[in-house]
């Protein structure tokens, strides 16, 4: 009789807990992708959406914010996430769903983009300066990708 070899063996990995009970990955996520850019935006993304606490929770004029049910899937998000994210470094990086509407209430592929933190804190207002949007275009231009910095920065946002 042949000795079995155990060393071949592969231990399958724990399962992982959703986030927030909705958000999960289709496949593993190690520890060092844990502390990927895309993996800690898409975590706070679901914990803004879902999270029971409402001190936590994303709201809009008294609506909770949400994000479409692909992206519960850390990753499909990853994957929209590597084709819109330039990779530059240096500064803190986060999702925006208001980039053409502060109204928006869904983070989706169509709305969504990877901006400074900067930037998103001023398309979250209510009343946007079109000159103080396309100066934070600017500033920002080497961390965006193009077609965000020519959304920022064409007069969508001022009267005509």
């Amino acid at each position: 009789m042949s000795k079995i070899n155990y060393s071949l063996w592969e231990v399958p990995p724990k399962p992982q807990k959703k986030i927030q009970g909705i958000g999960y990955s289709s496949t593993y996520v190690t520890k060092e992708e844990k502390k990927s850019l895309s993996y800690r935006i898409w975590h706070n993304m679901i914990n803004a959406c879902y999270s029971q606490s409402d001190s936590i929770r994303e709201k809009q004029n008294g609506n909770f914010v949400s994000c479409c049910n692909s992206w519960h899937d850390y990753r499909k998000f990853q994957k929209w996430f590597d084709g819109n994210y330039n990779g530059v470094q240096g500064i803190s990086m986060t999702i925006t769903r208001c980039l053409i509407s502060n109204a928006n209430l869904v983070y989706n592929p169509n709305n969504s983009a990877i901006v400074p933190v900067e930037i998103n804190s001023y398309l979250k207002k209510d009343n946007r300066d079109v000159d103080k949007l396309k100066s934070l275009a600017e500033k920002y231009h080497p961390y965006i990708t193009e077609d965000i910095y020519e959304i920022l920065t064409e007069d969508i946002y001022g009267e005509e």
